[in-house]
C-alpha cells in the first residue's frame, strides 16, 4: 500500500487528468470535501479572489461572539505556547467560518499566502476548498488537513488542524485552528487543539464566572486525567519536566467520587 503522501499525489494527478480523484486514495472526510468543491465549480489551480467582510461587519461579528471570542482568545494564547515553534498560527472563526482573530508568529506572518489569513477573511469551503477551518465547519467535528490535502495549491505548504466549538445545546458557536508549515507538525497539536475547544463549549453561566480563569475545570475523571496524560506528555518533549508522574498515585480522585449524586 503506497503511504499517504504518495496517494496524495497520485489522488492530485487523476483529479487533473480525469476531473475526479478515486476514492481509496483519500480519507472519505478529504475525498467528500473534494467532491464538494469539484460540484462548486472549483478549480484546483485557479483559486478564486480571497474574500473579506468589511472592518463594520467584522466588529460586529466579533461583538456579537463576545463572550465565547474572549475565553477563546485566553486559550489561543495558551495554544500558542504548548505548540510554540516557528511558522504557527491560531485562528478562531465563528460558526460561518469567518475569521475573527488570529495569534502568529513572525515567520507565519511573513508567509506567501499570509495574506489570505488574516481577520476578516472568509474560509468556507466554497472560497477557500477544502481547509483546516472550512471543513471544520461544515463536518462540525475536528480534521487535520495536511499538505496536499488542501484542494488549492496555494496552501499545499500548510497542515490545518481545526476543532469545532459547540454551545450546551450542541449549536456550532464557533472553530478553533492551529496551522503550520508541513515540516513544522507537531504529534500533541491536535490533541491540544481538541481539548481547547471542549473547554469552550460549557454552560454560558459557567463560561461566564470562569472568564477571570479561564482554566478552571471542577471534573477530574477519566477523561481529564487522560488529557493531563496528554499535556505531561507534551511538556516532557519540551523539557519542561524531568518525567512523567505515575497518574495512578498521583491523582486522588476520591474527592470527585464522594460529590457523585446518589
Amino acid at each position: 500500500m503506497l503511504p499517504a503522501s504518495r496517494r496524495v499525489e497520485s489522488a492530485w494527478m487523476r483529479l487533473e487528468e480525469r476531473g475526479a480523484p478515486p476514492a481509496e486514495l483519500l480519507s472519505a472526510d478529504i475525498y467528500d470535501s473534494w467532491m464538494r468543491c469539484i460540484s462548486l465549480g472549483l478549480n484546483t489551480l485557479r483559486p478564486p479572489e480571497p474574500e473579506f467582510v468589511s472592518p463594520v461587519v467584522l466588529r460586529q461579528e466579533q461583538q456579537r461572539c463576545s463572550l465565547v471570542r474572549g475565553l477563546a482568545l485566553a486559550e489561543m494564547h495558551t495554544l500558542h505556547q504548548q505548540i510554540a515553534g516557528s511558522n504557527f498560527m491560531i485562528a478562531f472563526a465563528n460558526a460561518d467560518g469567518l475569521l475573527l482573530d488570529i495569534i502568529s508568529d513572525s515567520s507565519f506572518s511573513d508567509a506567501s499566502n499570509a495574506a489570505c489569513i488574516r481577520a476578516g477573511a472568509i474560509w468556507t469551503e466554497n472560497v477557500c476548498g477544502t481547509n483546516g477551518l472550512g471543513t471544520a465547519a461544515y463536518l462540525k467535528r475536528p480534521i487535520v488537513v495536511h499538505g496536499r490535502e488542501h484542494f488549492f495549491a496555494r496552501y499545499n505548504n500548510l497542515t490545518c488542524i481545526a476543532a469545532p466549538i459547540f454551545a450546551p445545546d450542541g449549536e456550532l458557536t464557533g472553530i478553533l485552528d492551529a496551522s503550520s508549515d508541513c515540516m513544522s507538525r507537531q504529534a500533541h497539536t491536535q490533541a491540544l487543539v481538541a481539548m481547547a475547544a471542549a473547554k469552550l463549549g460549557q454552560k454560558k453561566e459557567a463560561l461566564e464566572a470562569s472568564v477571570p480563569n479561564v482554566e478552571l475545570n471542577w471534573r477530574l475523571g477519566p477523561k481529564e486525567i487522560e488529557e493531563s496524560k496528554i499535556y505531561a506528555e507534551h511538556m516532557l518533549a519540551l523539557k519542561q519536566i524531568k518525567h512523567i508522574p505515575d497518574f495512578a498515585t498521583f491523582i486522588d480522585t476520591s474527592f470527585v467520587d464522594a460529590l457523585k449524586p446518589t
